[in-house]
């Protein structure tokens, strides 16, 4: 992280796993840009805490960006490497607010994003077993407008350790679907109503095989 000096470089994360004396060798950071802006509610109020991730449009891996939440008073200023990113703004689950993803931002030179506005939501919940009736982890939740077709942006959308998910989404009509990164199993679920907070489980009976209901 190289932000606490007078060069603008984005900051690179390493994964290693020494078994003794390492020697990492020249670590060389990218020119960078500052990236600043300001998150607020509908009615104009700071949302404090959301947290931004930048999202290689190319590659599809996560950039490593810190102390990249936002203050009390919804402003950020980060450094990221030079690039085209998605950006996803993700606000405390207990918060209530939609997330929001822009898409294919290039960023080559400091940018101010100005003021991104966060809708109000309810909490989408629930479970995904298998077959048995096992709970199941790593599960990957989409939420999608049935008029439309459009997906809701997400965050932190897998089921944890016990098969549990919360997400936030706006009230409306959804086809939810439950699906196993990588196996293609399917569980969708069309036409849900969600008016308030709402519970709906999924259950995902056999790898390669999609189940609409």
């Amino acid at each position: 992280d190289a932000t606490t000096t007078s060069f603008v470089l984005g900051p690179r994360a390493l994964v290693r796993h020494p078994a003794g004396n390492t020697a990492l060798g020249d670590i060389l950071l990218p020119l960078g840009a500052v990236v600043t802006g300001h998150v607020q509610r509908t009615n104009g109020t700071p949302v404090g805490g959301a947290d931004l991730d930048f999202i290689h449009a190319a590659s599809g891996g996560e950039a490593f960006v810190p102390n990249d939440n936002t203050n009390a008073q919804g402003n950020f200023s980060v450094v990221v490497g030079k690039g085209t990113y998605n950006i996803e703004l993700c606000p405390k689950p207990s918060d209530l607010l939609v997330a929001r993803e822009t898409i294919g931002v290039p960023i080559f030179a400091n940018l101010n994003t100005g003021t991104s506005t966060l809708v109000s939501g309810v909490t989408l919940f629930g479970s995904v077993v298998d077959a048995q009736g096992n709970p199941l982890s790593g599960v990957d939740v989409d939420v999608i407008r049935s008029s439309t077709g459009v997906p809701i942006t997400l965050c932190h959308d897998n089921t944890n350790a016990s098969g549990d998910y919360s997400v936030i989404v706006p009230t409306g009509t959804y086809d939810v679907q439950f699906e196993m990164p990588g196996k293609r199993p399917v569980d969708v679920h069309q036409k849900v109503s969600v008016p308030g907070p709402t519970q709906l489980d999924g259950q995902i009976v056999a790898h390669g095989t999609t189940r609409r209901r």
